[in-house]
């Protein structure tokens, strides 16, 4: 079989595979666990959050986020809350059905055992290709429990305008496709007695401006479900969209984060006060991390071009 492994596909496996190998050491000590697109990934930083592990990943759908809490859950009982990242375009985002993330959703159900299987042609060739050769991956990347502030957080260039970006999620924002996903997981939630602490990410002042309606109207989708629960379930939202110390020197780009900024620190803080842990320590971690810093993306991925310690995938197939 021709290899359907593209330089982009070999950085997102060393990602969740790196991901997966802090899994695999810190887990047990876990209790929070933060899930979600690339809004969490690029903006939690665990250290600031005892016991919490970052498993946030670019495009992460509501579908492989509810699937995830499942699988982990199932093997790891000292999870007792739940931080997922909601962003503007998540009720109508489906990994699997987008042009250019689309491939990312293999390699994370593969990685991460979650049995999820695609009708798309493409998936399908991938899923079969990486199906039992990922298991033994170990990579270790700097970083602490699934946050690495220096590796993947490429950000989108200049040339994108803010109203391209703020058109693409009003899309995907009209459609409530993927809520049925939010109400699985809030289901399996409550049966797990794990709190739940959804995130509105935040947002600079020219993405607000180019979107064109308030929070309330934008987020209607999330507000008309969670209202329409239970009120004695344990959920809560931290609503940084409209929280004003997110002053824009803070991010990298329209809608993300500098991971490396003091927005980041604002933005974990402000949900660890939220879920009642009051002022942080900081989390010293007992991952032993390498020093790769991987590009969004760039060449062919090996482990000696960029100081990845672990097994790299040779894909011989």
């Amino acid at each position: 079989m021709q290899s359907p492994i593209t330089p982009f596909l070999k950085e997102t496996i060393l990602l969740l595979a790196a991901k997966r190998t802090m899994w695999r050491k810190e887990g047990h000590v876990i209790d929070t666990l933060v899930i979600g697109s690339s809004h969490g990934d690029f903006g939690f930083n665990p250290a600031l959050f005892p016991k919490s592990f970052n498993l946030c990943f670019r495009s992460q759908d509501l579908k492989h986020s509810f699937h995830l809490l499942e699988k982990l859950s199932a093997a790891h009982p000292n999870i007792k809350n739940v931080v997922l990242f909601y962003s503007s375009f998540s009720s109508g985002h489906l990994m699997e059905l987008s042009p250019t993330e689309k491939v990312i959703s293999p390699p994370m159900s593969e990685i991460f055992g979650l049995d999820l299987d695609y009708e798309d042609d493409e998936l399908q060739k991938i899923a079969q290709f990486i199906k039992g050769e990922l298991n033994e991956i170990s990579v270790d990347i700097e970083g602490v429990c699934g946050f690495f502030p220096g590796s993947g957080k490429g950000f989108m260039p200049e040339n994108y305008s803010v109203e391209k970006r703020a058109n693409e999620h009003l899309r995907r924002n009209q459609s409530t496709a993927a809520n049925v996903y939010l109400s699985k997981l809030l289901d399996l939630a409550a049966k797990q007695k794990q709190r739940v602490c959804i995130v509105i990410p935040p947002a600079r002042t020219d993405y607000k401006k180019a979107i064109g309606v308030d929070s309330s109207e934008l987020y209607k989708s999330l507000f008309d479900l969670l209202s329409a629960r239970d009120q004695g379930e344990n959920i809560t939202v931290v609503n940084c969209y409209d929280d004003s110390r997110f002053v824009d020197s803070y991010f990298g780009d329209y809608d993300h984060l500098h991971p490396t900024g003091p927005g980041v620190e604002l933005l974990t803080k402000s949900v660890l006060k939220e879920m009642g842990g009051g002022q942080p320590s900081f989390y010293s971690s007992s991952i032993n991390m390498g020093s790769a810093v991987i590009p969004l993306i760039g060449n062919p991925l090996t482990a000696s071009s960029y100081g990845i310690a672990g097994y790299v995938p040779s894909f011989k197939k």
